[in-house]
């Protein structure tokens, strides 16, 4: 597999957009940052990279193949875009590729941690730092081989804290199951497969929901569906439960 990331500026605040990309590992460091990176220009239109920052006009894109990036090979982690002034999350998107399988899932990226913190105080939240969700999860076995999974990625954006997430899961009927995913450092992220976390979930009818909690770190949990059979796959961003209660004034 491999990833590559969409930047897009709309219309910024200012008359420029400036971001900063970068990836870290499962222990929370800075593995490959755009401002780093020698070759960088070469892959950029040119005039795009300014300063070691990747400086965007009005209505300009681009995009990173973190495949070809200065990365070691089999690198697994966690992508950020750190942007100036601030900017919509849905301007960034990330693309997922299963060469083998000649397939690919699309998303846009979660907001960053200070949207997370205007959440915090909501009520009903109960003081959470994260609550999160993720819905559609399958885990199905067959005599013959897995038949649908869900790869499930954690991502503390909190970088001064460290977390110790729970992750629930519910059906159709409610609540079947919970558990700790330990600790979770500052920038770090974890990757685990449902099946592996959970092997009582296997051949569980119906689609799945996830809730991601935490009551001291800004956790982001989203989710790469797997379907064998059809060889494919599709992503779930993930989303603060109480996001609606900004975005439409939900009672």
């Amino acid at each position: 597999m491999s990833s590559r990331v969409y930047m897009g500026s709309g219309r910024p605040l200012e008359d420029e957009l400036w971001l900063l990309a970068y990836a870290v590992d499962a222990e929370g460091r800075l593995r490959w940052v755009a401002s780093k990176d020698e070759e960088l220009a070469a892959r950029l239109p040119k005039g795009f990279l300014n300063q070691g920052a990747i400086m965007l006009k009005p209505y300009q894109s681009c995009d990173l193949d973190f495949g070809e990036l200065s990365l070691d090979s089999g690198f697994g982690g966690d992508i950020g875009v750190a942007t100036s002034p601030p900017t919509s999350h849905v301007l960034m998107k990330i693309e997922v590729k299963v060469h083998n399988w000649g397939t690919s899932a699309f998303s846009h990226f979660r907001p960053g941690v200070r949207g997370a913190y205007a959440l915090k105080n909501v009520a009903g939240r109960e003081g959470l730092a994260t609550d999160y969700i993720v819905t559609g999860a399958q885990v199905k076995h067959a005599s013959s081989g897995p038949e649908a999974d869900c790869l499930i990625a954690a991502f503390n954006i909190d970088e001064g804290k460290t977390g110790n997430p729970t992750i629930e899961v519910f059906d159709q009927s409610g609540f079947i199951v919970r558990k700790r995913l330990g600790a979770l450092a500052g920038s770090a992220c974890k990757h685990i497969l449902l099946s592996s976390l959970f092997p009582e979930l296997r051949d569980r009818r119906g689609p799945l929901t996830l809730r991601l909690t935490d009551e001291s770190a800004v956790v982001i949990l989203s989710a790469l569906h797997i379907d064998y059979k059809r060889r494919d796959v599709a992503i779930d961003h993930g989303s603060d439960r109480f996001s609606t209660y900004i975005d439409y004034g939900c009672l």
